[in-house]
């Protein structure tokens, strides 16, 4: 026969009752009391950051659901407005882009010139209408060359003219290219690698002999690459140019670097390398 506890015995009657909540520990009991599903006030105040947060890692119907709800609210717009800078800034531009949200579109043009994340002018790419390219293009244009402007900011400038196929001019690509900071000098390299590759800009590899002799090797490697890169109908009449970039990295310090130019010298100018190095190794430097 098995026994039952006492205690058991006691408290069992409390279980038929429909009393369990007086079972919990204190503690257990102060957690169920304050939960935010369960207070009207948490929600009313966290419900547009519940449901942003749902946007992921939930199913397609709880996804669902938490849109429908922030689209009833009311006062969404202040709200997001406000959040913007503070730590729930990457929720409110979740919202803003998920929702589409376009009476957001001048306070986020406006607030990005703040943005240090740069996550924000992607938001506003992802709500631009045709209407709007002229002025954003204008907009990023002036913040490319403001010192003032994050870096951050600036890469997602650069990968957004990139998108709109915007040719910046010649002394922004330039600047761009001898900017302090190595991601920005990056980024423009990206910005070229779509301009020629994509777009068939070919009169601008010439910009290819400032980013040779930057300071970062991996910024040099990189234009190495976009080299490799070009179609072999372009290499002749572009021949110059190429050579220009080549010859300033023959003797790079650094192996790796130097090791691709001089493998790019013999593909891309097999006559004139292989003459060249067989001289150099047989009379010297």
């Amino acid at each position: 026969m098995r026994i039952v506890p006492k205690l058991m015995i006691a408290v069992l009657p409390l279980m038929v009752l429909g009393l369990p909540g007086l079972l919990l520990p204190p503690s257990m009991k102060t957690v169920q009391a304050s939960d935010p599903a369960t207070s009207k006030a948490s929600l009313k105040i966290q419900d547009w950051r519940t449901s942003a947060r749902r946007f992921t890692g939930e199913s397609d119907q709880v996804r669902e659901n938490s849109i429908t709800l922030l689209r009833k609210d009311p006062e969404l717009l202040p709200k997001l407005k406000r959040a913007l800078g503070t730590q729930d800034h990457f929720l409110a531009l979740d919202v803003i882009s998920v929702l589409r949200l376009r009476p957001m579109f001048d306070p986020l043009v406006q607030y990005s010139e703040h943005d240090c994340t740069g996550y924000s002018y992607h938001v506003i790419n992802s709500l631009l209408e045709a209407r709007d390219q002229a002025q954003v293009i204008q907009v990023y244009q002036d913040r490319l060359e403001n010192p003032k402007i994050c870096p951050a900011a600036k890469l997602a400038i650069l990968d957004s003219l990139g998108r709109m196929s915007f040719e910046l001019q010649a002394q922004q690509i330039a600047k761009s290219l001898q900017h302090d900071d190595p991601e920005v000098r990056s980024a423009t390299l990206y910005y070229l690698r779509s301009s020629i590759l994509r777009l068939h800009r070919f009169h601008q590899v010439s910009f290819l002999e400032t980013s040779i002799q930057d300071a970062a090797f991996q910024i040099r490697l990189q234009t190495l690459y976009l080299l490799s890169e070009l179609p072999a109908s372009t290499r002749k009449p572009h021949a110059r140019e190429i050579r220009s970039v080549l010859q300033l990295c023959r003797t790079d310090t650094v192996p790796q670097v130097k090791a691709l130019c001089m493998s790019l010298n013999r593909s891309f100018f097999p006559s004139t390398s292989v003459g060249t190095d067989a001289g150099r190794n047989r009379n010297g430097p």
